[in-house]
């Protein structure tokens, strides 16, 4: 996206490409194209456009130059009125299926608790910010007990 709209923006004739390297087949490809990701620092690098560090699919925002602005637009979107389930009521059984899913017990840093509603009171965290930890990789010491 960015590389498009520098091309339009400077024109084609500022741009040019270099075959710097050929590969026998897309595994091998993936695997050069990752070697110069890293080799150049390409993503952290104002000299590219490249927005991740992989040559497959992946993450595009955590290394977006506007994640920011993208982050609060995110967030304005989806609050108050803007949100497509304001002012829908939640029935009684998505009470109880959220209920459920926040009464079985966890474990975090290695003690259990009875839920992950009893450890954000314990501790003054938000349930939802419990349950993120417990699905996010970032929080290895958050788990479910199943």
């Amino acid at each position: 996206m960015y590389l498009k709209r520098a091309i339009r923006k400077h024109g084609r004739d500022n741009f040019f490409r270099i075959i710097i390297d050929e590969a026998d087949s897309e595994e091998e490809l993936r695997e050069i194209e990752e070697y110069y990701l890293e080799m150049f620092d390409a993503v952290d690098s104002n000299a590219f456009y490249n927005l991740k560090d992989t040559s497959i699919g992946g993450d595009t925002f955590t290394h977006h130059p506007e994640k920011e602005r993208i982050r609060k637009l995110k967030s304005y979107n989806a609050s108050g009125s803007r949100n497509p389930m304001y002012g829908v009521p939640k029935t009684k059984a998505n009470i109880e299926a959220t209920r459920k899913a926040n009464s079985k017990p966890v474990e975090i840093d290695g003690k259990i608790y009875r839920s992950s509603t009893e450890y954000g009171r314990l501790f003054g965290i938000g349930v939802t910010t419990v349950i993120y930890r417990i699905n996010s990789p970032n929080y290895p010491n958050y788990k479910r007990i199943v």
